[in-house]
């Protein structure tokens, strides 16, 4: 399972600095980390909701299509970047867009999909 603070930061929700801050608060609270991110207004009761349960997944679950796309070396980040742009404009799936876009193929689509559906993603 990943760490709490290294989940946020990787979801965007806090920076590194951010985090060290309420992990050095943390030091003299009995809060737990997303409470205190919580209550200094860095995270929203949403966010830590979600990080929350990525925190409690096995190690590689519950990461987003395109994180996934990188991390299996179908595509590169900026690739994924263009393809969640397009997306906002047409609405649609990311792997559909990916697929469209000429960046992955069907069978990589595929096997990403299959790994979310074993982690319940």
């Amino acid at each position: 399972m990943k760490r709490y603070g290294e989940l946020v930061v990787e979801e965007g929700y806090a920076t590194e600095d951010q985090v060290l801050t309420a992990l050095e608060y943390q030091k003299t609270s009995e809060k737990l980390l997303g409470k205190i991110l919580v209550d200094m207004d860095i995270l929203t009761l949403e966010q830590n909701y979600e990080a929350t349960k990525l925190s409690q997944l096995p190690e590689g679950a519950g990461r987003r299509f395109g994180q996934i796309c990188v991390d299996l070396g179908f595509t590169t980040t900026s690739e994924v970047e263009r393809g969640l742009a397009f997306q906002k404009k047409i609405k649609g799936y990311l792997g559909e867009i990916m697929i469209e876009l000429g960046y992955i193929t069907l069978d990589q689509h595929n096997h990403i999909v299959e790994l979310q559906r074993d982690y319940g993603v």
